[in-house]
């Protein structure tokens, strides 16, 4: 039972007892201790600040530092981590968050706002930016759903997958309450449902934010002889100078093609030791899990991947029988 205490009476009856205030207290506790030094097991560098927080409040509240602190990067062993390309105030109110979520953006805090706008803001999904954009406004929405329309331009709407943005935020009431949010909402639906004009309409917002400071990961992706193919994966950290296993994809991929759009892996066709492939999956480094993806319409093996303005191209190849001709019109698809 949540926040609660499950006692015996003398009978041997359980008598179930729920405090409200078990989880505020808790956080309110840790906060003290953090402030105080007590058993912190990180410190955040940056700049010349250093705050010094617990690990496991950090992944609770927050899925990039979740990733951080829980799978094989070099990060998950340090008590001192480094961070760039983030104002230290900024960090530090983010800090102040986890543990009390609570935090202020206003005109006078406008650290925040460069933070959400920054390509350099290293997210695991344009969600989360999103989703802390409401958390925030309906913290106190009566005086803060003024500064929506503001605060939505810096959310890179159209890198929010169609669904998401059908089901979250087209059915948002502070969103559909302002115009220049519905025009935002526009903006990313014609990203989506018109992706031969994204050359056209890429702007600041449909830029994937990159982080200068994370380090360079290179993929081993499937592969094998002729009669030992494999589905396992690998990735070299380039700071570490090391090699882990990630997980394996669902199907077993030879020969397969391999490219990357945003945070996301995408394997592409190969042979599985029967027969050659049209099948597609990506790979999400945040949760460590591959998805199905959208079939191609061909079945292509030793095939040509490449990634170009959100759109993923397959060319060429091998479909079991013959080689495919070079000048076949390309196999695309929306991510």
């Amino acid at each position: 039972m949540e926040g609660g205490v499950q006692l015996l009476n003398r009978d041997g009856h359980s008598i179930s007892h729920n405090s409200k205030r078990h989880y505020h207290d808790a956080f309110v506790c840790m906060n003290r201790m953090r402030q105080r030094g007590l058993l912190c097991d990180i410190v955040l560098h940056v700049g010349t600040k250093e705050i010094k927080a617990h690990k496991v409040v950090l992944a609770s509240c927050s899925p990039y530092f979740h990733a951080m602190f829980t799978n094989e990067m070099s990060e998950s062993r340090q008590t001192h981590v480094t961070l760039h390309d983030i104002d230290p105030q900024a960090l530090e109110q983010l800090v102040q968050y986890a543990y009390t979520a609570e935090i202020v953006v206003g005109e006078g805090n406008v650290q925040v706002l460069d933070l959400i706008s920054s390509d350099s803001l290293n997210v695991p999904s344009e969600e989360e930016v999103y989703r802390a954009v409401l958390s925030w406004v309906k913290h106190d929405v009566d005086s803060r759903r003024q500064h929506v329309p503001r605060l939505m331009k810096c959310v890179r709407l159209p890198l929010l997958s169609r669904d998401f943005l059908m089901s979250n935020v087209d059915t948002e009431l502070l969103v559909r309450h302002h115009s220049e949010c519905k025009d935002l909402l526009i903006e990313a639906l014609k990203y989506h449902l018109m992706p031969e004009q994204r050359g056209v309409l890429s702007n600041s917002r449909t830029r994937p934010r990159r982080c200068e400071g994370a380090s360079t990961v290179l993929f081993a992706v499937g592969g094998g002889s002729l009669f030992a193919i494999h589905g396992d994966c690998e990735a070299y950290d380039t700071r570490t100078d090391r090699w882990h296993m990630v997980a394996s994809m669902s199907t077993r991929r030879a020969r397969v093609g391999v490219a990357a759009i945003g945070n996301k892996l995408y394997a592409v066709g190969g042979y599985d030791g029967t027969s050659d492939l049209a099948t597609v999956e990506s790979y999400d480094p945040v949760t460590n899990s591959w998805q199905p993806e959208v079939s191609m319409g061909t079945r292509r093996s030793c095939l040509g991947v490449a990634a170009l303005h959100g759109l993923l191209y397959a060319a060429g190849g091998y479909d079991g029988a013959s080689c495919l001709n070079r000048r076949q019109p390309l196999c695309r698809w929306g991510i």
